[in-house]
């Protein structure tokens, strides 16, 4: 009898043992996709990441060449225009240089008096590499002068239309 009874325990165990173990196995591989879908999930976002860090650098890079072939002038002699038309003359020949349309030029203050304040106001339209390359002449020009406002627009086929307000004194 204790035979029968212990075959039964055995059997028993047995068959716990194997479900059990099948159990478990069904968890693991339960874990395993979970795990490996947020590693999958993981590698694709790092790839991305690098992807825009890569278009990143070629932009940063592109805008380091861009700076460089300027080779602009120092401002070693930079003094205040003599008079008003001097500076708007400055102004109009840069634009001009760098195929900058402008639509519009106010002047206000000065009348040409020594050491009075000028403010030119120009509206324009460009490609918009060409106003940063005016931006860039502007800072490397043979006046003194303060950009004070600037405001640009996007427009279609890579050109943009904005204004910009140049201040500056009178030679004394």
């Amino acid at each position: 009898m204790k035979t029968q009874q212990q075959q039964r325990i055995y059997g028993f165990l047995i068959a716990l043992t194997v479900i059990l173990l099948v159990l478990a196995q069904v968890l693991l591989l339960q874990t395993l996709k979970k795990v490996t879908g947020d590693l999958i999930g993981a590698k694709n976002q790092v790839n991305s990441q690098k992807k825009t860090l890569n278009d990143r650098n070629a932009l940063v890079s592109g805008y380091s060449k861009f700076t460089e072939a300027l080779q602009l002038p120092g401002r070693q002699d930079a003094s205040f225009p003599a008079t008003e038309l001097d500076l708007y003359n400055m102004v109009e020949n840069i634009m001009i240089a760098r195929s900058i349309e402008h639509t519009n030029t106010s002047a206000s203050g000065g009348q040409n008096a020594p050491g009075s304040e000028l403010r030119l106001r120009i509206t324009f339209n460009g490609s918009y590499y060409n106003i940063l390359k005016l931006l860039a002449e502007f800072r490397a020009t043979q006046f003194v002068i303060r950009v004070a406002d600037f405001s640009l627009s996007g427009q279609i086929d890579g050109k943009v239309s904005g204004s910009l307000t140049i201040i500056s004194r009178i030679r004394s």
